[in-house]
């Protein structure tokens, strides 16, 4: 069997793509942002209106419009909870390739096994396939006003991409002859 830990360089490169995908994939999940629309008004209309709308700023869990953050109503917008178990099963299995990834370098008896290895390739690619398919449905269904959370959220699934297809190359290179 082929040693896969000569390999360590680019186990360590796959741990920092994964850790900073997991980093900016958390940020895009948790904050308010991803999407924002603020309003101008002119003088006039401030005047004849009561209240004024300044704009929102929106997350897939909580809508701040004002700088008053409330949960936001899902009833009508199926789309969304899409998107959540999406971004949840993202979040989920990007702890875990995460947690295996960091076994495999810290337990020099797991590192031999080529289980480990590769199951932590295949909750890369589950990561980046949910947080790619929760992308798409939130950009086809919001089109407008699309922020920096989404972006966070986007660049993390990008950096799990990039950490999958580099472990399996490194996998398929180091196999037994």
């Amino acid at each position: 069997m082929a040693d896969i830990n000569k390999s360590d360089l680019f186990v360590r490169l796959y741990l920092i793509l994964e850790l900073s995908g997991f980093l900016l994939h958390l940020v895009g999940f948790c904050t308010p942002y991803w999407r924002s629309l603020h309003f101008k008004y002119t003088e006039d209309v401030i005047q004849d209106i009561d209240i004024v709308i300044q704009g929102f700023d929106e997350g897939i869990w909580r809508r701040c419009v004002n700088g008053i953050c409330s949960e936001i109503n899902v009833v009508g917008r199926d789309w969304l909870q899409v998107v959540r178990v999406f971004e949840i099963v993202a979040l989920g299995s990007s702890l875990f390739a995460t947690f295996l990834i960091v076994i495999h370098l810290v337990c020099q008896k797991i590192s031999h096994t080529r289980r480990v290895y590769f199951v932590s390739i295949v909750s890369c690619f589950v990561t980046a396939a949910s947080i790619l398919l929760s992308s798409i449905v939130y950009g086809a269904s919001v089109r407008e006003g699309i922020t920096w959370s989404y972006g966070c959220v986007v660049i993390g699934g990008i950096f799990y991409t990039a950490s999958g297809t580099l472990m399996l190359f490194t996998y398929f290179l180091t196999r037994p002859k």
